[in-house]
């Protein structure tokens, strides 16, 4: 007998384990409704530009599961852009560290400018700061070189940071987070940075 496939999407489970997607066989004269996974409360996307380098230590950006929020974080991948106004020679990559400790400082975000993939998802209740926040860094995980110019340019690619397939998902447990530091930047170069992440109720 004809049938229809079904997958039912997969995600992050209350543990912080990866679903897959489940196939389902259902008879041809069914309908087809797709599905997600009820474990995940919200996804979302956190975008900022032109954050001006900084020639000395900085963290640009850090977002961080609060303790007690009752929730995992899986993040999705991310996105590093940079480009120069003028001459710029430093060579440091802007680099992804894990951290722990609630980051201090900065200029914190309101969940307002966060974008839901869907607006009827709750809002999150991640801490999310740019500006300079103070934060415990971990071991950091990619790399996303400058742009080393004799003049304004650069910036002609985008760097994704994803989870490799069939990988398990880069989890952030209560009292977790990820910071995008630079150790020197130079104030002529510019960085734009997104970063998407899914939350489950623990």
């Amino acid at each position: 007998m004809a049938e229809h496939r079904v997958s039912i999407d997969g995600g992050v489970d209350s543990n912080g384990n990866i679903v897959r997607p489940l196939p389902v066989s259902l008879p041809a004269s069914s309908p087809f409704y797709p599905s997600s996974n009820p474990s995940i409360t919200g996804a979302y996307l956190f975008s900022v530009e032109n954050l001006v380098g900084v020639a000395a230590p900085n963290v640009y950006l850090s977002i961080y599961n609060p303790l007690g929020s009752g929730r995992n974080y899986a993040t999705s991948g991310s996105f590093v852009s940079c480009a120069a106004g003028g001459a710029a020679g430093s060579t440091r990559s802007m680099r992804v560290y894990r951290i722990t400790g609630a980051p201090t400082g900065g200029s914190v975000q309101a969940a307002s400018t966060v974008c839901k993939l869907n607006s009827l998802y709750r809002d999150t209740n991640a801490d999310i700061r740019i500006g300079g926040p103070t934060v415990t860094l971990g071991p950091a995980f990619s790399n996303t070189p400058p742009p080393v110019t004799s003049g304004a340019g650069g910036g002609q690619y985008v760097h994704g940071i994803e989870i490799p397939p069939g990988s398990p998902p880069f989890v952030l447990a209560p009292g977790e987070g990820v910071a995008f530091h630079n150790v020197l930047g130079d104030v002529d170069q510019v960085w734009n940075i997104t970063i998407a992440w899914a939350e489950a109720d623990i």
